[in-house]
């Protein structure tokens, strides 16, 4: 938790997290993380770093707590779904 704001990575696939200029994007196969963060050498950009550090160490100890496979495809578990359009 961050603030009033929550992400549990790997837990669905839908949460997105907005932190520090970056964007966290929960998957149950993945987590994607994009977005542009600059950290400046003082307190706000300490605290700014420790929140994200946090994140990842919680995404981290999700992973420990598993037994992983070596490797997954992409997409191994996207399920294929019918096109709204057609």
């Amino acid at each position: 938790m961050v603030g009033d704001r929550t992400l549990d990575p790997f837990a669905d696939d839908e949460t997105s997290l907005a932190l520090h200029g970056l964007t966290f994007e929960n998957g149950t196969a993945a987590l994607a993380v994009y977005g542009n963060a600059t950290f400046t050498r003082d307190a706000a950009g300490r605290a700014a770093l420790a929140d994200v550090i946090a994140l990842l160490r919680n995404a981290e100890a999700v992973l420990a707590a598993e037994d992983l496979p070596g490797r997954i495809a992409p997409g191994e578990d996207v399920p294929t779904v019918r096109n709204p359009f057609d």
